[in-house]
């Protein structure tokens, strides 16, 4: 079973429905590593907007990844939020950031088990996708641990992964636990298996541990659902929808992504 047997459709899969997200790049490519010397590369663009409409921007984003060696895989982003709008006047975000993922082990199913360590700098501007928080220009690091799992089913091969983490945030902002969950079905019957979707959610819990006026953090929970097809050999399109459904001290909107990928 390709699904099963391959990490890369899997951690493709997961990258591209994550890089549309506000902040694409820490959101990871799931549990499974990059056979050694095999690429992935996707772009992302998306548009997102609070209920009150007091908050719009174009957000894009640049993500790759790379087998170094079996078991190994290294990556990176280049991230852009541009508020638009009523928020135009609100300066430009760019974030870069770059990624070990190392598997520990792989059970009798394929099911990997990962730590992945991560690191990030963000230059300028409101923070994607968190409008109503203060700027939090600087480094913040990513350590997680993530567990997936891909299975049959009679609509076709599908996927699981999850993910729990901490991201420690440098200066005033709070630090944070976060959890990530994703299922994913390629349905065999749709289009000779070129077809992909997913359902995703991402949670946010504040540790509360910041100083100043940011001190107390914000919690989020967002879901979100996309769907991709195969339009060539490795080479996939797609489309998604995510949703604010629940937070503290954050304003909740729609965010309405498109992105492209493809591995070689």
């Amino acid at each position: 079973m390709r699904i099963m047997k391959r990490g890369g459709p899997i951690a493709a899969a997961l990258v591209a429905a994550a890089a549309g997200l506000a902040e694409g790049s820490k959101a990871t490519a799931g549990a499974w590593t990059r056979a050694p010397g095999e690429t992935f590369l996707s772009v992302s663009t998306s548009t997102y907007r609070t209920d009150d409409g007091g908050y719009e921007e174009m957000f894009g984003a640049l993500y790759g990844e790379y087998g170094l060696r079996e078991g190994l895989t290294v990556g990176g982003a280049a991230e852009l939020s541009r508020p638009t709008g009523p928020a135009a006047a609100l300066e430009d975000r760019l974030t870069w950031s770059a990624f070990a993922r190392v598997k520990l082990r792989e059970g009798a199913a394929g099911d990997p088990l990962s730590v992945q360590v991560g690191a990030s700098y963000a230059r300028q501007g409101a923070r994607a996708g968190e409008p109503q928080q203060r700027a939090t220009d600087g480094f913040e690091f990513d350590l997680r641990s993530l567990y997936g799992r891909g299975f049959a089913t009679s609509l076709g091969d599908a996927f699981y992964d999850a993910q729990a983490g901490l991201r420690l945030r440098l200066g005033d902002p709070s630090d944070e636990i976060r959890v990530d969950l994703t299922a994913g079905l390629r349905p065999r019957e749709l289009d000779d298996g070129r077809w992909l979707a997913l359902v995703q959610s991402f949670s946010v819990l504040s540790l509360r541990n910041g100083d100043g006026d940011q001190s107390e953090g914000f919690d989020s929970v967002k879901l979100a659902a996309s769907a991709a097809r195969e339009v060539r050999d490795g080479l996939h399109l797609g489309v998604g929808v995510e949703r604010d459904v629940a937070g503290r001290e954050i304003d909740l909107g729609t965010r309405i992504k498109l992105f492209l990928w493809s591995e070689f």
